[in-house]
């Protein structure tokens, strides 16, 4: 259901330019986000929950930023969230795509966002 509500608020966020989105836009990221909590905290089994929570919070704000280098930075922070959680929960193979989307980040980083810096 985490995951679900996750993706209904991945889809709202491709609208975010939109000129009602703009004008509304931190009582929409807030109202994301109390549903969000909301939604986890009802399905919270252990303190490894709030984890998943965390990083599927995380994850829609990184949605919601404009500049690519803040989306890699926050989708970075928010990996180590989902790696804690799938790790915890024996979703070996989830832990791995995490491993790998942490790498992938950190690599998109360094050849875009810090290489990008020391060239200019």
């Amino acid at each position: 259901m985490l995951d679900f509500s996750g993706f209904v608020f991945s889809f709202l966020a491709r609208y975010k330019e939109k000129p009602f989105v703009t004008k509304h836009l931190k009582v929409i990221i807030i109202a994301v986000n109390v549903l969000l909590i909301a939604v986890g905290l009802s399905l919270y089994e252990n303190v490894f929950s709030l984890f998943a929570i965390g990083g599927i919070v995380l994850e829609i704000m990184a949605l919601w930023l404009t500049k690519e280098k803040n989306i890699r930075m926050l989708s970075l922070v928010c990996l180590p969230f989902w790696l804690t959680y799938n790790i915890a929960n024996g979703a070996y193979s989830s832990a791995v795509g995490n491993v790998l989307g942490m790498v992938s980040i950190a690599l998109a980083m360094l050849r875009l966002d810090f290489k990008k810096t020391n060239n200019e």
